[in-house]
């Protein structure tokens, strides 16, 4: 019997991607949110979150919620067409789940940015701005303004994006310069050795897929699936090879995804998890905002407990990258992270859809959309 070691953690180790279809939520999305000049939301706090079911159409694309974050801010179908605006017809689809996941990202790190105005200096912003009017061959700001638009973004549209990248490349110059200073790098390596030395562990994992935009009531479905699943492997009344068929990650070589080294795990809290799970155990149900999933270790080869210049190399990696990764954490324990509903197509492609709905033969399926699974009707 297979023993459950690790809990509730906040890190996938592959990204999977499911296509659902689309039902509107539709009102006063927040009482007091501030809008952007196109009409998407700016990430202001809040007083109300009602929404009413409707059409999409009977309420403007700002109104419409995909993803709560908290009672603060939302991510609005308005911002996912924004997000989308250079989408293909035949391939906005596929790259739907991926576009919902790196806009909840950015939200959650443009409300950390707000909270902490020192990593974007001013100056930078406007150095980024006289580029892009060089590029562009304005000179004025109300000039790059137009030559945007005409892009179907706006000068505030550029300038979310340059202090996202300004607050990314500032945590990652910190992590550079501490990596630099010798008695930093001893002190994280003698705190656990393990985690740089390349130590690794080799692991399968089994998956059922969540989208962040799922609701509540799914995303409880899915768990469900999967603790059936665990519920199975621990009694021994299936197989692992059994069992992986019903994960929605890749099934190649059963779920195998080779040797992990601690560092390379995208969260402190899962490695130490993971690492700690012995050889031939199980975890417990690993749960994250892109799904629910199960871990079995099959092998350990230790390291050489050694700082050496690899394993320099490791806590000088890590401390560019992890910065970034814990805020996401920080940050969506602050602003739960609540799905609304999937979005609907991006708003350049409905004319296009609706023209290939009008001539597809009556019975053809209209639209690209993929249908839920069975198992989430």
């Amino acid at each position: 019997m297979r023993k459950g070691h690790m809990g509730r953690a906040e890190y996938l180790l592959v990204s999977v991607f499911l296509l659902v279809p689309s039902v509107a939520i539709t009102g006063p999305v927040f009482a007091n949110e501030e809008r952007s000049d196109n009409g998407r939301a700016a990430s202001a706090p809040a007083t109300s979150t009602s929404a009413e079911i409707a059409t999409p159409a009977s309420r403007p694309a700002s109104e419409i919620l995909l993803v709560r974050l908290g009672d603060t801010t939302a991510i609005t179908q308005a911002d996912y067409d924004y997000h989308m605006r250079n989408a293909d017809v035949d391939d906005y689809a596929r790259l739907t789940d991926g576009a919902m996941s790196y806009l909840v990202a950015q939200r959650l790190f443009e409300l950390y940015l707000e909270q902490h105005p020192d990593l974007v200096p001013q100056e930078r912003i406007e150095a980024m701005l006289e580029r892009s009017k060089k590029r562009l061959r304005v000179s004025t700001l109300d000039e790059l303004d137009t030559k945007l638009r005409l892009r179907r973004s706006s000068l505030e549209d550029l300038k979310r994006e340059h202090r996202v990248l300004v607050g990314r490349s500032t945590l990652i110059a910190r992590g550079e310069k501490e990596g630099k200073d010798e008695a930093i790098v001893k002190k994280m390596f003698d705190a656990d050795p393990s985690a740089f030395d390349n130590t690794r562990v080799a692991v399968r994992h089994i998956v059922i897929r969540s989208r962040v935009y799922d609701t509540p009531k799914e995303r409880a479905k899915q768990r469900a699936r999967l603790a059936k699943i665990r519920e199975a492997l621990v009694s021994g009344s299936k197989t692992w090879e059994e069992c992986v068929t019903e994960s929605e990650a890749s099934q190649f070589r059963n779920g195998y995804l080779g040797y992990l080294q601690r560092h390379s795990v995208g969260s402190d809290a899962v490695g130490q998890a993971i690492f700690a799970i012995k050889k031939g155990d199980l975890s417990e149900i690993i749960e994250t905002r892109n799904g629910f999933q199960l871990i079995e270790v099959m092998d350990r080869k230790e390291g050489t407990r050694t700082l050496n210049k690899r394993a320099k190399r490791n806590i000088q990696l890590w401390l560019q990258q992890m910065p970034f990764n814990e805020i996401q954490l920080e940050m969506e324990r602050k602003y739960p992270i609540v799905g609304v509903q999937p979005p609907g197509p991006p708003s350049h492609l409905l004319d296009i859809l609706k023209q290939r709905a009008m001539s597809a033969p009556a019975s053809a399926p209209v639209g690209n959309r993929a249908t839920r699974p069975a198992h989430e009707r």
